[in-house]
Formats: C-alpha cells, sequence, structure tokens
C-alpha cells in the first residue's frame, strides 16, 4: 500500500490513542477524570479559546504552505535544474 498504507496505519493509531486515554480518564477515580454529564460549552470560555487557538492555527499553516512552496523550488535544484517544468 505504500504511503497510503503509512497514512491509514497512522490515523488508525491516533484513533486509538484517543480512544484510549478517554477510556482511562473516564475511568479514573483522581481530580483528573472525565464525567460526561458536567462538560458543557460556555460561550465566553469558547470565544477565548477562539480567539488564542485560530492565529495559532493560522500561522501554522502558513508555515506548513511555506515549507511545501520552498520542497517545490528546492527539488529542481537538487536535480540540477532538469525537469524544471515537471515540478511547477
Amino acid at each position: 500500500m505504500g504511503v497510503a498504507g503509512v497514512a491509514i496505519a497512522t490515523i488508525l493509531a491516533q484513533f486509538a490513542s484517543a480512544a484510549l486515554v478517554l477510556l482511562v480518564l473516564t475511568r479514573s477515580k483522581g481530580d483528573y477524570r472525565i464525567e460526561w454529564r458536567a462538560v458543557r460549552l460556555e460561550k465566553n470560555m469558547l470565544g477565548s479559546i477562539c480567539a488564542l487557538g485560530l492565529p495559532s492555527a493560522v500561522q501554522l499553516a502558513v508555515t506548513a504552505f511555506s515549507n511545501i512552496f520552498c520542497a517545490v523550488l528546492y527539488q529542481p535544484l537538487r536535480r540540477g535544474l532538469h525537469g524544471w517544468l515537471d515540478v511547477v
């Protein structure tokens, strides 16, 4: 399966990890226990989270796209400019 198989395995592993963490936190007796009946969204808190998280998400996206852009530009230089039109 190649790259697609690695991607699928990574996604499945992340879901399994998240499920196990939620299971442990739900069954825990400590102060960090998740009580699903007590979980509520508060508009003020959600607004604060978005106000902090949105700029960070935009910065991360810009950085990721610039890395891809630089990698695309760098590839022809590694190959001695052969196939430049094939990359762009």
